[in-house]
């Protein structure tokens, strides 16, 4: 996920949210370096809320994953299956 392969404090690697048929957030990768601040923007409905939230633990993703402290919270399959990564 990073090219040093040091531990980051926060990440999401491939994450994607949909409600149904609306995707929120398609393919997302980042690295969140400690120490680090960073400002999420985008249109309403860009999928903002639903990545912090994945990345929180308190939404599962539809594919992807997410990681915070070196603890997975989320890894789903690109067809929602939960525990497979792709």
């Amino acid at each position: 996920m990073n090219p040093t392969n040091t531990p980051v404090p926060a990440a999401v690697e491939r994450l994607t949210v949909t409600y149904g048929r609306v995707t929120a957030c398609a393919g997302v990768t980042l690295s969140i370096a400690r120490g680090a601040v960073y400002a999420l923007l985008g249109r309403k409905g860009a999928g903002k809320s639903s990545l912090v939230r994945c990345l929180l633990g308190q939404q599962r993703p539809s594919s992807g994953r997410a990681m915070l402290e070196e603890i997975f919270l989320a890894v789903v399959g690109e067809k929602g299956e939960e525990g497979k990564n792709t």
